[in-house]
């Protein structure tokens, strides 16, 4: 049975130095200013990283915190794009303290280090700021489970998938709520005159041109495309190709007319978890491609008996964006993962379990359920609805991100 890796890198946090500053309000409107405190957080051998604590409103429930993950150095222009003016959003209208993790990527670092970087500031939050069961112990006060919120978009969007599925074990602190705008979270795309976009130009579109460049950037090996840290999607499914030795990111064939299976049937009782690689249907590509195209198959994800629970998701793009399909994908895996978890808890995976009317009630009242914990929103925008964009309309969006981890966070 597949079983990935959850926790590869266990950071060990050393000294820390801490710097209060207090950010400028915005000069043409009345928004409250950022109050922040940024944190040193060593990690281990590979450096450090930094943190901003971020409080934009003295009312902020300091139980409630949410983790920010930046956009990443993914489009042109990348300085353009305030994070700070959706962080300060964020958290006013969440009335949370919010943390961004400066990650390390490109100029020198390679995948997995944004991913160790992420494990590190989330270690730290829980263990200096999260209401933990230990520290309320020390106070006197009845234990309580932390539960944190995380978000992001492009980069950040799929660390924060990956931080948000691997990080929520019931029973313990955790990843309860997650806003994932734009996600990238499958790198095994094929070269960009297959990907899907509306040829939108101008700084809000993101061309797939930009997307290879990101992933000639990103990644030393193509194999670490297939690293569900990294591509979060293979969590609940196989890659749909494999690749062979030598590959490179110049030449990465169209898999257009690949023997893909696109749409799953959602059957509920098939335990065998996913069909491996090695026994899908052979590939028709020649010995001259470097990508090989394979049938994608399920993956049953959390894993039986990891005690694994998807957290509360929001997952939000725009109909223009390059990347609408895998979000809602990635939504439509989610979802089918909450159902078969809901129905092998109600013991109605056995055939016998139910007559088939009572069955097919049972099912269209889990994929209900499934629908309400995991969200799918679809902005009408042009080009890819990017938050933070000059000129663009995002703060409706981003507000209504921050009241939606207010009430899923309490």
């Amino acid at each position: 049975m597949f079983c990935p890796p959850l926790r590869q890198f266990t950071p060990l946090l050393h000294s820390r130095r801490l710097r209060l500053s207090r950010s400028l309000p915005y000069s043409s409107n009345s928004r409250a200013s950022l109050i922040s405190e940024q944190v040193t957080v060593d990690c281990r051998s590979n450096g450090s990283i930094t943190l901003d604590v971020c409080r934009a409103t003295d009312r902020a429930d300091p139980s409630r915190i949410v983790l920010f993950l930046p956009t990443g150095p993914v489009v042109d222009h990348y300085a353009s794009i305030n994070d700070d003016n959706v962080i300060r959003d964020l958290s006013r209208a969440s009335q949370a303290t919010v943390v961004r993790v400066n990650y390390r990527l490109a100029h020198g670092y390679f995948y997995p280090t944004p991913i160790h970087d992420v494990l590190a500031g989330y270690d730290w939050v829980l263990e200096n700021l999260a209401p933990t069961a230990e520290a309320n112990r020390r106070t006197g006060y009845r234990p309580r489970i932390a539960r944190l919120g995380v978000c992001g978009q492009l980069v950040g969007g799929s660390l924060a998938t990956m931080l948000a599925l691997t990080e929520c074990r019931m029973g313990g602190d955790r990843i309860a709520a997650a806003a994932l705008h734009s996600p990238i979270v499958d790198w095994l795309f094929p070269d960009p005159s297959t990907l899907n976009g509306n040829g939108a130009t101008g700084f809000n579109a993101l061309p797939a041109s930009l997307l290879i460049r990101a992933r000639q950037t990103f990644f030393r090996n193509p194999a670490n495309w297939f690293d569900p840290l990294a591509s979060a999607i293979l969590f609940f499914r196989t890659p749909g190709s494999s690749i062979l030795s030598g590959a490179s990111d110049h030449h990465i064939p169209s898999t257009a007319n690949a023997n893909f299976v696109e749409d799953f049937p959602l059957d509920y009782s098939d335990a065998s978890a996913f069909v491996p690689i090695a026994e899908a249907e052979p590939s028709t590509s020649t010995p001259s491609q470097h990508v090989v195209p394979r049938r994608r198959a399920h993956r049953v994800f959390p894993p039986q008996g990891s005690a694994l629970r998807l957290p509360f998701t929001r997952i939000s793009t725009s109909s223009d964006s390059i990347l609408y399909d895998q979000s809602a994908e990635l939504t439509k895996l989610m979802q089918r993962s909450l159902v078969r978890t809901s129905l092998k808890a109600a013991g109605m995976l056995h055939p016998d379990a139910l007559e088939e009317r009572d069955r097919a009630i049972a099912e269209m009242e889990a994929e209900k359920n499934a629908e309400k914990r995991v969200s799918f929103l679809v902005g009408q925008g042009k080009g890819a609805g990017l938050w933070g964009v000059p000129g663009t309309e995002w703060e409706e969006e981003v507000e209504q991100t921050g009241l939606w981890f207010k009430e899923a966070l309490d």
